[in-house]
């Protein structure tokens, strides 16, 4: 089942945690921790806005692919999107240089 993440308000999206995202992923079974896990090929993330794009509530964020029904896995990936009146920053491409 495809399950939608939408926006809660109107705004700009000004961040993701794409830590948590993948770790929600792992945690439905779209990923390993070990190499003897196993990995459900049905569930997965598609993220479907990019950071700086102007959003309306109720507008698509991203689409769960789950296994069944969970609206508390819904509510954990809308929490990993940033909604507010400001632009974002600009993502650091450059965090350190090794010699």
């Amino acid at each position: 089942m495809v399950a939608p993440v939408t926006a809660e308000r109107a705004g700009l999206l000004q961040a993701v945690d794409t830590f948590a995202l993948g770790e929600l992923v792992v945690g439905i079974g779209g990923g390993r921790r070990a190499k003897e896990d196993e990995v459900d090929p049905r569930v997965g993330l598609m993220v479907r806005r990019r950071l700086g794009d102007r959003v309306a509530a109720g507008d698509l964020l991203a689409e769960l692919h789950l296994a069944q029904q969970d609206a508390g896995t819904v509510e954990r990936a809308r929490a990993c999107f940033r909604i507010g009146e400001e632009p974002a920053a600009a993502p650091q491409l450059v965090i350190e240089r090794v010699d």
